[in-house]
């Protein structure tokens, strides 16, 4: 007797049964869509949350110019097109949203940290199948979610930013972060540090999986360690502005690469190969070290540098 065969011949399904199923998945979820298109729930919200400012400011003294104490912001956010960009002195974090409440959901919660400080987290996704989602859109109840979020120039932050399947276009100039750890997964990323953070930060990394990335000037940020690792994807990193210290620089490129853009005013070490052309330093002049270390596996670096 020949062995039955089949698309799942263990599940007495045939391959059209299954076509068959798919179809009438498929017919569900837009019937859901369709009788779900009167829900539309357009918002827009402001949040600007109050971190008990009796023990997150610091008493301030004769010039009244003293920040509020160090903190930390978590941004998780997905499925939508985000803005970062420094706010107005004095005001504190500010969230500025407009979506579909019916589709997506936006969250945040104050706390603090074992080590005392405060921490504030953001998070925005969507609650619906991207089937779902992609049914509404076809049928017109489609409605592009949009956050701005602004950060206080006068607190010193510790920021970490998770980005997935959206896009996010970000102005860190003039902040004062500790540390910074920004992520894009599936999506869009344009970071410009378009004049010197109050202080250098002390690390600076930047990952993407399955997307494009550029940063702009991120010399002004001065990083004393610099992490940029990025895989399935393409990235373009300018690395001119105002180096005010030496930087540890890693790159790893994974299955995709990148074009690095060098400031003129600094010293590099630890670059090497047919495709680096380098000047060398003033020896007599001191110049802020960049020290490289970098891996690649099924990826590539195109280095240059400014005159």
């Amino acid at each position: 007797m020949s062995e039955k065969r089949g698309c799942l011949k263990n599940t007495g399904l045939g391959c059209l049964g299954l076509i068959v199923l798919g179809l009438v998945m498929l017919g569900g979820t837009a019937i859901m869509a369709w009788i779900k298109l009167d829900d539309q729930n357009i918002r827009d919200r402001a949040l600007a949350p109050d971190i008990e400012q009796a023990a997150v400011r610091a008493p301030v003294d004769s010039t009244g110019m003293l920040p509020a104490s160090p903190g930390k912001i978590i941004l998780d956010l997905a499925q939508g097109e985000f803005h970062l960009e420094p706010g107005e002195p004095g005001l504190g974090v500010m969230v500025k949203a407009n979506y579909d409440a019916s589709v997506y959901e936006l969250i945040d919660e104050g706390g603090t940290l074992p080590d005392g400080r405060w921490v504030y987290t953001v998070t925005f996704h969507r609650t619906v199948s991207a089937m779902h989602h992609l049914f509404r859109q076809l049928m017109g109840a489609g409605h592009d979610p949009t956050l701005h979020i602004y950060l206080p120039p006068d607190v010193p932050i510790e920021l970490e930013v998770k980005i997935k399947q959206g896009g996010l276009e970000s102005e860190l100039g003039g902040l004062w972060l500790t540390d910074a750890d920004l992520r894009v997964n599936q999506g869009g990323f344009v970071m410009s540090v378009s004049e010197p953070l109050r202080e250098p930060i002390g690390r600076l990394s930047v990952r993407g999986r399955m997307g494009g990335l550029q940063a702009i000037q991120l010399g002004n940020a001065s990083p004393r360690v610099l992490d940029l690792d990025f895989a399935m994807g393409g990235a373009d990193m300018d690395l001119s502005g105002k180096w005010l210290n030496d930087c540890d620089v890693r790159l790893v490129a994974k299955m995709g690469g990148f074009d690095l853009e060098l400031p003129a005013g600094v010293a590099v070490e630890g670059l090497s190969g047919e495709d680096v052309h380098l000047r060398l330093a003033d020896p007599e002049v001191p110049l802020p070290v960049l020290r490289f270390t970098a891996e690649t596996k099924m990826g590539g670096f195109d280095i240059r540098q400014n005159d």
